[in-house]
């Protein structure tokens, strides 16, 4: 769910997403029960410089197996840089995003800091007057801290949408690529994402800034 405040240059964005794995499964003889993987929760403020360009400090808090007795917390300050080209009915999309990462290390218990660098490459494209198609594909590199290597992940999402009232609601489905060790051993996820995303005021440049103000998590 994200819900954003709009002005002529400001906003403010609430953010709340969970992941849930809804099957269990055993790779490499390790185990992954079906439970909750994350709940992550960010407050952001973002300018738009120009029509088509904007820039946003965040701060996220992330719990990994929340419900799980081996929970990890992560405070994750950050930046991002949103840039829109519109030709005609496509909308195609870049994210550059910064983020600043203290992670929990229960076993010495203090948090480690890290760093991480995200890239977004995206096209929305407009079916009629109030639907629309996603297709997405983001990059994750781990400059310093924590990490099993420094190319971590990668998401490629395709989704379709509705436009509503001052809004969207999208439904869609993301492969995700994590690195999950050292080794270099790699975990699939195929998931199903639901998103609603709201504003409180109508959106002032139509698709564009729609595209802009859909990039948050």
């Amino acid at each position: 769910m994200s819900h954003t405040i709009v002005t002529t240059k400001l906003s403010i964005n609430v953010l709340g997403v969970t992941k849930i794995s809804i099957t269990e499964q055993t790779i490499g003889g390790v185990l992954f029960p079906a439970n909750f993987l994350e709940v992550y929760f960010q407050l952001q403020a973002s300018f738009k410089l120009r029509s088509n360009i904007m820039i946003s400090g965040f701060y996220g808090f992330q719990r990994n197996a929340p419900f799980q007795e081996n929970y990890t917390n992560e405070h994750r300050p950050g930046q991002q840089l949103i840039w829109v080209v519109s030709l005609k009915k496509n909308h195609f999309y870049q994210r550059f995003r910064a983020e600043e990462r203290f992670i929990q290390d229960k076993s010495h218990l203090y948090y480690q800091f890290g760093t991480r660098c995200r890239y977004q490459l995206g096209l929305t494209r407009d079916f009629g007057s109030s639907h629309f198609i996603n297709l997405s594909n983001e990059i994750f590199a781990i400059p310093s801290g924590p990490r099993n290597a420094f190319l971590s992940e990668n998401i490629t999402y395709i989704g379709i949408g509705r436009k509503v009232k001052k809004g969207n609601i999208e439904v869609g489905i993301v492969f995700n690529t994590i690195v999950r060790n050292s080794d270099r051993d790699l975990r699939n996820l195929l998931l199903l994402q639901l998103q609603w995303s709201g504003s409180m005021t109508r959106m002032k440049d139509g698709m564009d800034n729609m595209t802009m103000h859909m990039r948050h998590f």
